[in-house]
């Protein structure tokens, strides 16, 4: 390779690095990554699901948007997946959640390959048309140069806070159930990758 080929290919690469922020644009992997919520019924018995298409958004001022497609539900039953749908998320209405908020590059950006950070996030969960704080403790691991994961550390969404609870309390009537729980655990797997 010429010097000339090696100087454009550096000058290239160093442009990249300026114009996102002194670090390479990351995006998500959606085949690493991964958002489930468990439900609860019968106060016993619970059961895990997940959501098929989410997408995250790193901006240069630090700012995220993990936005989440409700209508892609998916609990391995069809049938429930529609009344999710329907029923509780109202989708024609409401077809995304979306959480947003900061998180600094210096809080990752130094962080050796294998070496992993807990973080606290101050952030807000936009669902059913309503916003409300949503606190997150999440693990950042440098799986490689310029590869992260974030592991959200399982917390509880409170489907009252957002609206929910007429929907609760309908999908609880429609599958003759003696209860569905309003307190639902929800932890994300996400890998960032350049």
């Amino acid at each position: 390779m010429g010097f000339d080929m090696k100087v454009s290919r550096w000058l290239v690469f160093m442009l990249g690095v300026f114009l996102t922020g002194n670090a390479l644009a990351l995006e998500l992997d959606k085949s690493a990554s991964s958002i489930h919520f468990i439900s609860m019924k019968k106060n016993t018995v619970g059961e895990i699901h997940k959501f098929d298409k989410f997408s995250f958004e790193l901006e240069d001022n630090d700012q995220f948007k993990l936005k989440i497609e409700l209508v892609t539900v998916n609990t391995g039953i069809p049938v429930r997946d529609q009344r999710l749908r329907d029923v509780l998320f109202e989708t024609v209405r409401f077809p995304q959640a979306i959480v947003s908020g900061k998180i600094s590059k210096s809080q990752y950006n130094q962080l050796a390959t294998g070496q992993s950070k807990t973080i606290k996030l101050d952030t807000h969960l936009y669902l059913h048309g309503i916003k409300q704080a949503l606190p997150l403790v999440i693990e950042v691991l440098k799986q490689s140069d310029q590869s992260y994961r974030i592991i959200g550390k399982p917390f509880l969404l409170d489907a009252k806070l957002f609206g929910l609870s007429n929907g609760v309390a309908k999908l609880t009537e429609i599958a003759k159930l003696p209860s569905i729980s309003s307190s639902i655990p929800v932890y994300f797997d996400l890998t960032l990758r350049p």
